[in-house]
C-alpha cells in the first residue's frame, strides 16, 4: 500500500528549501490548543496546518502517488529545524493507524530521507488523535471519546510501549478487548 509512495528529490528539495521555509508559517498559524507535544516534537494532522504552509510543505516532498491529506500527519521539530511527513493510511477511519512511511526533511542541513515501515511486524501507531486535529474537526469528538475510554480503562498508562502495534494488540488481547471503529468492546468468547 505504501511502497513507492513518497519519493524525495534532493535537488528539488534544496531549491525549494532555499526559496520557502514553511516552519515559521506552520508555527505561527496553528489553531489554539491543537497539536500533540512529545519531547521536542509537535504532531499535527494535515487538517490543522494552514493551507499556505501545507502547500509549502508538500513541495518539499514529491510523490509518485500523492498521500491523501486525510492520511498525512506532520511532525515538527523546531529545535532541530526538521519536518516529517508521516503517512498513516486510514487515519480518520482507524482508531490507531499504523505508520506506513515517513519522509524527514532537515531544513537546517538541506537533507531529506525516506523510511518505510510497511513490512515491519511491529509498527508505530497513533493514540490521542484528538490532539492532532483542531477542536472543530468533524472527528474530534469521536477521537476524544475513545481516548477518554482508554484512559478510564488504564490502557494508556504505559506511555513508552503503547505506541507500538505488537504491544498494543497484546494489551487489548490480555484485557479481553477489541476496538471496532472508534469504540471499545469486550471480546466475545465461545461458550
Amino acid at each position: 500500500m505504501c511502497a513507492g509512495v513518497l519519493l524525495v528529490y534532493a535537488a528539488r528539495y534544496h531549491y525549494r528549501a532555499a526559496m520557502n521555509d514553511p516552519l515559521p508559517l506552520i508555527l505561527s498559524t496553528i489553531p489554539p490548543h491543537t497539536g500533540k507535544r512529545i519531547g521536542d516534537h509537535l504532531w499535527l494532522h494535515a487538517s490543522s496546518v494552514h493551507p499556505e504552509a501545507l502547500a509549502a510543505l508538500r513541495t518539499l516532498v514529491t510523490t509518485d502517488h500523492p498521500v491523501a491529506l486525510d492520511d498525512l500527519v506532520i511532525r515538527v521539530d523546531q529545535r532541530k529545524h526538521r519536518i516529517a511527513h508521516l503517512h498513516y493510511p486510514r487515519f480518520l477511519a482507524t482508531a490507531h493507524p499504523a505508520l506506513c512511511c515517513s519522509a524527514l526533511v532537515d531544513i537546517a542541513r538541506g537533507t531529506a530521507s525516506l523510511r518505510s515501515f510497511e513490512r515491519r511486524p511491529n509498527r508505530p501507531i497513533l493514540h490521542r488523535k484528538e490532539l492532532l486535529v483542531a477542536a472543530g474537526h468533524e472527528a474530534y469528538n469521536e477521537f476524544a471519546a475513545l481516548t477518554a475510554e482508554e484512559e478510564r480503562l488504564g490502557l494508556l498508562d504505559d506511555k513508552r510501549r503503547i505506541g507500538w502495534s505488537s504491544y498494543w494488540s497484546g494489551l487489548l488481547r490480555e484485557r479481553g478487548l477489541v476496538i471496532e471503529g472508534h469504540e471499545i468492546r469486550e471480546l466475545r468468547t465461545a461458550d
